[in-house]
């Protein structure tokens, strides 16, 4: 074979090779650009009927690097007549990272500024939820983990607000990232609102980050932008970049979460049970009378608000012999789909017996503050028994032999009758025969 042969072999040996690697090599998906339901100019549907949702538990606080803070979703205000939705009820956690020469990060819960400065409102009178200030170039990160809600998650319909990401100045450039554990689809981009003209969004088909860039339009006052969660996330990071070094004045980014609230709708429950019976109905079980009978009140929050100091009586039984958890009749704090068994314990009676239980519990927020707008809640439940003497163990009779011999049975008898023919029998036989050698 030819050098020349033998090199054009090897050469489309190793663009087959390439060719066919190239091919099996999965295309990386470019980021697509994000346009809004709702763009500037256009009218805009409220984010929640009250506007008031957002993450507090602290007050005026700039954010250590390096720290994690628990935090909560605020409740809305009782005049508007809705309720956190129990799944977001307990404890985030958010970390905080920060790089560069960050001045401050503000987070501002209940005494902050809210979107309603140089920014349209984005949603009735929401507070920002941090304040991010940079006087030059730098970065902070917010880490939340929301595994800690009583939905383990942060759910589907919930929004984040972004306002200031376009404003530039002297040549500034802000920005902003979002991403989840959900990879691909988890965000959708709802409005924007405010002055001037938005930075570009865009998202990574394959993992689900968003990128908030700016635009610098001239004499722009700032937009809000936002988006709303198709999906459960279970975490999120939110990283917002600041402006150019030596920018004048400092740039600020605020961001700020909304939620879908429920009707206020408080409920209790109760299934008592005697002896563990479910009794629904006179009679009920029989029980031997003098013998032990407990019962046991199941108590549930079936609604949607806490309950607090919920009583748990008897009309037959005094309250101190109802022990519900630690001790007590008194349950301090019931949250949405909790449950608390008591018991109580008594001694059954003769004939039919019925006991009616009661349950009244006081409607409270989250955190455990009473509800005065709402009235209290309440269930009863009864229960039956009949109380009978104990059973008599059956006498068997004897026929009056010595050591109480047992009378005997028809068999038996038989017997003893047969053999006494018998005998008699014989002995006309032998007189017969006496009588005939006589």
């Amino acid at each position: 074979m030819s050098t020349k042969r033998t090199t054009n072999l090897i050469t489309l040996t190793v663009l087959a090779t390439v060719g066919s690697t190239l091919m099996a090599a999965p295309a990386h998906a470019a980021s697509a650009p994000m346009t809004p339901d709702h763009p500037i100019g256009t009218t805009v549907p409220p984010l929640t009927s009250d506007g008031v949702t957002g993450l507090t538990g602290m007050d005026q606080t700039t954010l250590a690097d390096g720290q994690t803070y628990p935090l909560r979703f605020r409740e809305p205000d009782p005049s508007t007549g809705k309720v956190l939705p129990p799944a977001v009820i307990g404890e985030v956690q958010m970390a905080v990272s920060t790089s560069g020469r960050t001045d401050a990060g503000t987070f501002l819960p209940t005494i902050g500024p809210k979107f309603n400065n140089a920014e349209q409102t984005p949603v009735g009178q929401v507070y920002a939820d941090s304040w991010t200030v940079f006087n030059n170039e730098g970065s902070a990160t917010y880490t939340f983990d929301f595994s800690g809600l009583q939905g383990g998650a942060l759910p589907a319909g919930a929004v984040l607000a972004f306002n200031d990401v376009d404003v530039c100045r002297d040549g500034a450039s802000e920005s902003a990232q979002l991403s989840s554990d959900v990879a691909g689809s988890w965000l959708d981009y709802r409005a924007d609102t405010g002055s001037g003209t938005p930075g570009a969004v865009t998202v990574d088909a394959e993992t689900g980050q968003v990128d908030i860039s700016s635009v610098c339009p001239a004499g722009a006052n700032g937009v809000t932008q936002t988006f709303t969660t198709n999906t459960e996330i279970s975490d999120l990071t939110i990283t917002l970049n600041g402006s150019s070094p030596n920018t004048t004045p400092m740039s600020g980014l605020w961001w700020a979460f909304e939620l879908p609230l429920e009707e206020v709708a408080p409920a209790i429950t109760m299934e008592k049970f005697t002896n563990d019976h479910d009794v629904t109905e006179a009679p009920g079980p029989e029980i031997v009378i003098d013998s032990a009978v407990a019962w046991t009140y199941r108590v549930g929050n079936a609604g949607n608000t806490h309950l607090t100091e919920v009583a748990v009586t008897d009309d037959q039984v005094d309250g101190a012999d109802i022990v519900c958890g630690d001790g007590g009749n008194v349950i301090a704090l019931l949250a949405p789909g909790e449950s608390v068994t008591c018991v109580a314990n008594g001694t059954a009676i003769d004939g039919p017996y019925m006991n009616t239980a009661m349950a009244v519990g006081a409607p409270a927020d989250s955190t455990g503050a009473a509800r005065p707008d709402l009235e209290t809640v309440s269930v009863s439940d009864a229960s039956w028994y009949t109380g009978v003497p104990a059973a008599v163990t059956p006498v068997v009779p004897t026929d009056g032999r010595p050591g109480g011999e047992l009378a005997r049975t028809g068999a038996e008898l038989w017997a003893s009758v047969g053999g006494a023919l018998a005998l008699l029998a014989g002995g006309a036989a032998f007189l017969l025969v006496r009588r005939r050698n006589a």
